[in-house]
């Protein structure tokens, strides 16, 4: 994921968080971005943090799975 500049994934070992975001450039700087436009950026921008959080938390498994085999 951080091989982008527009997503991130930031992981901490000390208290345990996992945090995902998205770099999106919705309207020019002190304008009100489209309603339309939102909607058809926002949703598919969702659902790629969800794919990422599912597909992360996959492989959290096979690690805790194989430390406790």
């Amino acid at each position: 994921v951080n091989a982008q500049e527009d997503a991130q994934l930031f992981v901490s070992d000390n208290y345990n968080i996992v945090r995902a975001s998205i770099y999106l450039l919705l309207a020019e700087p002190g304008e009100m971005p489209d309603e339309g436009l939102l909607r058809a950026v926002i949703g598919p921008a969702i659902s790629k943090i969800k794919a990422a959080m599912d597909e992360f938390a996959s492989e959290l498994q096979k690690l805790d799975s194989e430390r406790t085999a």
